[in-house]
């Protein structure tokens, strides 16, 4: 015969995955996505959204979710590319504590109350992390990886005068000193490098950080400034 777990085990097995669940943080509030949401509740992401909209009076934007979309869903989407975000969304909401909350009540079920009571504990009042000190993971940084061979295929320069000029636009030496902070300002730099887009801010920006750069490398600006004739579209 098979053991049930116990309401105690139950609560760790939910604790210890809600710990797991990687966190989305939004103007400074730790948020969930709604599919996240939904699985969370033991439900489905129609159900959650039509309980916003049959009650979307009780919800207020930047209280209770926020919603993303255009160039902010662009870069949220490159930032957290392991959160699964679909290419195909043209808008997302992402829920607070508060509006969690607001979906438990709606839902009404064991389950949703008790997963909210772990992510009150294990999820949302855990302490954020300090972006300026957490180093990044090499699947993090990946977009700037992707970014600086394309840079090389248009300017016609080396994929390591790519990886310094993304160092140079984050302020750090090497990529795998690179912190959080550092690569959300990168990452916008890189793609616009890679697509032939940087603004003479940019350009202002990189050769700002000459200083830092081997003077093997000094030349990077001009490098990168203007695309060979050859350069592959």
């Amino acid at each position: 015969m098979s053991h049930l777990p116990s309401n105690a085990e139950q609560l760790a097995l939910r604790a210890a995955s809600v710990a797991a669940i990687p966190a989305i943080t939004w103007r400074g509030h730790k948020v969930l996505t709604t599919e996240l949401l939904a699985q969370l509740y033991g439900t489905d992401e129609v159900n959650v959204r039509m309980n916003h909209s049959r009650n979307a009076a009780r919800f207020d934007e930047g209280i209770h979710f926020f919603k993303v979309s255009g160039k902010a869903l662009s870069d949220l989407r490159v930032t957290l590319s392991d959160s699964q975000i679909s290419a195909k969304a043209r808008s997302l909401h992402l829920w607070t504590e508060r509006g969690a909350a607001r979906h438990a009540k709606m839902i009404e079920t064991d389950q949703a109350w008790d997963v909210f009571a772990v992510l009150e504990d294990h999820y949302f009042r855990q302490p954020q992390v300090d972006e300026d000190q957490e180093l990044t993971t090499s699947a993090e940084r990946r977009p700037l990886h992707y970014a600086a061979v394309d840079t090389a295929l248009l300017h016609g320069v080396l994929v390591s005068t790519a990886h310094t000029a993304h160092n140079a636009a984050a302020g750090s030496k090497h990529y795998d000193e690179m912190t959080r902070a550092q690569l959300k300002k990168a990452i916008p730099i890189a793609q616009r490098l890679a697509n032939g887009t940087a603004t003479p801010r940019d350009f202002a920006l990189l050769d700002a950080s000459k200083h830092s750069l081997e003077h093997a490398q000094a030349q990077l600006v001009l490098d990168l400034h203007d695309p060979p004739d050859d350069a592959i579209e």
